[in-house]
């Protein structure tokens, strides 16, 4: 039974490392303990009971929502943990414990950021060093999940170090933290080389209103509430390029103007569908805009979250649902739609089901949890992001954009930079977990994405952590969490051509030790069983 104490220790300071929680350094003895408790035999049993106590903590914000609700992420996601122990009883047939332990962390890692459902990178090994001016450093030439390799392969030298192990299994830790620190230096900083004059000028709205306020008020009364922080806002930091609202935020149904049909929606509390004819429907929303338009200058927009909604025929109306996709939309002053860009990457359960929900009892749990929560997990998503493109007073914007969930995405941000994003939006509203520690999980992820692209991030939210985050990963201007406001900041742009070494390939570290880790694990289970001298 003793031996169960390592991965719950394990587990603990794992937690403790992340933001909000204790110290983001505390993660680099996380490999250590896991590979001690291999060492000495610990069951797969033991390694899902880690896994559980540190995701049960992990997912302790969700209790904001239910207080059943960390239970099954979870019991699910332990098995991640049971997978790094697969992977390292492999591993171990053909390398020493400080390396076979890291390949087997990396190993589960990356699958862990892609399977299933889209993947859950919530939390990686490294999250919790976005406070780290030298993790942010080296997020330039591999990224956070890259440092996920170098924390990895540090807790391995620490276990080789107090086992007194052959000092050739100290080199690969610094090798590769040197390679990145080079690769990192040689690059020209995007805030010293190609920087875009002058900044977007941006208003991020943050109205504060409460999950239940959401849903239990009406559309008109969201609106009104929003646009009276906008108001105030407006006379008190004049001459903002955009306006922004967080993800949702703007409660009508958003379709194409000049659409034909009828756009559908089910009822929160029915099977009944509630129809809106699409023209009339495009109408109210440019409608609306015009009326925040009217307090900014011509060349201005009004960005906010929303969703849009493909219309049905007419004699569909009745028995068809109107595809959806959570969007970011930009409104030019006059009311028009001159862009928009929907997420790509869905919540699992809450914007989605597995299989779409074609499963047994699939469409009872999806009425289940939108009477619950207002949410239908029927949404649908494009297969990869897009820029949001639209005119300003100085040319042509182009800006990356992410929505909630897919800010801990790397390849949302890498893809959109990929394609010529200048700086990067993110729309979020977090109102479902409080003011919990969520926030800073969700702000360090962020930071994390602008070192990695160099470009600068923009996070306007509901109800907080409305920041802005420079090229480099730096805080520069920040909102109060949990109070009604708003955030007036220049949004610096770079060249559409910047790259990093990141952007370069360094973000391929982590899926090629994945992929070698996998490799030789394979290779141990069915090779002849020949195990390496015991520590």
């Amino acid at each position: 039974m003793a031996v169960l104490l390592l991965p719950l220790l394990a587990a603990v300071l794992r937690v403790a490392s992340l933001p909000g929680w204790v110290l983001g350094p505390l993660c680099l003895p996380f490999a250590a303990l896991r590979i001690a408790a291999w060492e000495r035999g610990l069951s797969w049993r033991g390694d899902w009971l880690g896994g559980f106590v540190f995701w049960l903590l992990t997912f302790s914000f969700l209790t904001h929502v239910h207080w059943l609700f960390p239970l099954g992420p979870a019991a699910t996601l332990a098995f991640w943990w049971v997978a790094e122990g697969l992977a390292y009883r492999g591993l171990r047939r053909k390398l020493p414990p400080s390396l076979a332990g890291p390949l087997a962390l990396c190993a589960a890692e990356w699958l862990r950021a892609l399977l299933p459902m889209g993947g859950v990178p919530w939390a990686l090994l490294s999250l919790g060093l976005a406070d780290q001016p030298a993790a942010l450093f080296l997020a330039r030439s591999v990224g956070e999940s890259g440092l996920v390799v170098l924390v990895a392969l540090w807790g391995g030298c620490l276990y080789a170090l107090a086992r007194r192990r052959h000092v050739v299994e100290l080199a690969p830790a610094p090798a590769l933290t040197a390679l990145a620190a080079v690769a990192s230096l040689l690059a020209p900083a995007p805030e010293r080389s190609g920087s875009l004059v002058p900044p977007v000028q941006c208003l991020a709205v943050q109205p504060d209103i409460s999950l239940e306020e959401k849903h239990d008020e009406t559309e008109q009364d969201v609106l009104r509430r929003q646009a009276e922080v906008t108001t105030a806002a407006l006379a008190a930091a004049p001459g903002a390029d955009l306006v922004l609202w967080a993800e949702t935020m703007f409660p009508l149904p958003v379709t194409a103007p000049g659409t034909q049909g009828v756009l559908t929606r089910p009822s929160r509390w029915s099977d009944e569908l509630l129809r809106y004819p699409a023209a009339e429907a495009a109408e109210r929303a440019m409608e609306f805009a015009r009326g925040i338009g009217r307090r900014l200058a011509p060349s201005a927009c009004f960005v906010t979250g929303a969703h849009w909604y493909a219309p049905v025929a007419e004699e569909d109306a009745a028995r068809t649902r109107s595809a959806r996709r959570s969007a970011a939309v930009v409104f030019a002053a006059d009311g028009r739609i001159l862009a928009h860009a929907a997420k790509t990457e869905l919540v699992p359960f809450g914007e989605r089901l597995p299989l779409d929900g074609r499963f047994p009892g699939g469409r009872a749990l999806g009425r289940a949890i939108y009477r619950a929560f207002g949410l239908r997990p029927d949404f649908q998503a494009p297969p990869r992001p897009s820029l949001l493109r639209f005119p300003w007073a100085h040319g042509e914007l182009q800006l990356g954009v992410a929505i909630c969930w897919e800010n801990v995405f790397e390849a949302v941000f890498r893809r959109q930079a990929a394609g010529g994003a200048e700086a990067f939006l993110v729309l979020s509203n977090e109102a479902w977990y409080g003011t919990s520690e969520e926030m800073d999980q969700m702000v360090a992820a962020t930071r994390f994405r602008a070192a990695e692209t160099g470009r600068a991030v923009l996070r306007a939210t509901n109800n907080g952590w409305t920041v802005l985050v420079d090229a480099g990963g730096r805080l520069q201007a920040q909102l109060e969490r949990g109070r009604s406001g708003w955030l007036a900041a220049g949004l610096p742009r770079v060249s559409a051509a910047t790259v990093t070494p990141y952007l370069l390939g360094g973000w391929l570290l982590l899926p090629a030790v994945a992929v070698l880790g996998w490799g030789l694990a394979a290779w141990g289970w069915w090779a002849p069983r020949r195990r390496l001298d015991p520590t």
